[in-house]
């Protein structure tokens, strides 16, 4: 429904004719120069977006999640955009009234953001690429299929610990130094450097910083 249009009419056209109301010339060059020059995610927050159900207008207000797309070479060639409805949570702190419904938002709001991890797991399982992202305190917070092979360890088993109390070798790598610059905002890309993991296995890496503004 948000399309107002089949995605086959949609297809190859610029974002900003599809979202005009959403896609403006102010954040599609924070998107460039977020997503295809800094390498970062963009976040546009709380923007309206009124679509048609029934032919019967339907308002609702969305936070957009533009995430880099890479190709097999490391490459940006793109942009993937995830529309989390946060309608409920925005018509809850307009209303006067007290919310009776307070734990239905809530969970909603879990279930919505359940959904987008779910969507998020799925896009990094299907690289090729061993993924892992980790929090400010160095914990897993999640890893894709490929590094699970990798490791021979389930991210069940790895997400919430310190990547330390996982790989006790790693405190003296040159790549736990390197993860300090990236945590203050810098995208830092190291060839053909030992696996943390594995030794005994090279790789050329890329660490990049997820900032949500």
């Amino acid at each position: 429904p948000l399309l107002k249009q089949s995605l086959e009419t949609a297809r190859e056209k610029q974002i900003e004719e599809v979202f005009p109301e959403i896609f403006t010339a102010q954040i599609l060059e924070k998107l460039k120069q977020g997503c295809f020059v800094n390498e970062q995610s963009v976040v546009v927050k709380k923007k309206q977006i009124i679509y048609f159900v029934d032919e019967k207008p339907v308002a609702s207000w969305f936070d957009i999640t533009n995430t880099p797309l890479y190709d097999h070479e490391g490459r940006v060639t793109g942009v993937i955009s995830y529309f989390d409805d946060v309608s409920d949570t925005i018509n809850a702190r307009k209303s006067a009234k007290p919310l009776n419904n307070l734990n239905e938002l809530l969970t909603q709001h879990n279930d919505q953001l359940d959904k987008a991890r779910a969507v998020l797991q799925q896009l990094i399982d299907s690289s090729p690429e061993l993924i892992v992202v980790v929090d400010r305190d160095l914990k897993f917070m999640t890893v894709n299929k490929p590094f699970e092979e990798f490791v021979n360890k389930s991210r069940v088993d790895l997400i919430g610990k310190e990547i330390f109390e996982t790989y006790g070798g790693a405190r003296v790598t040159p790549q736990v130094l390197l993860l300090e610059r990236v945590l203050r905002g810098e995208r830092v890309h190291i060839r053909v450097n030992p696996s943390i993991a594995r030794p005994d296995v090279w790789f050329d890496t890329h660490y990049v910083p997820l900032i949500v503004n």
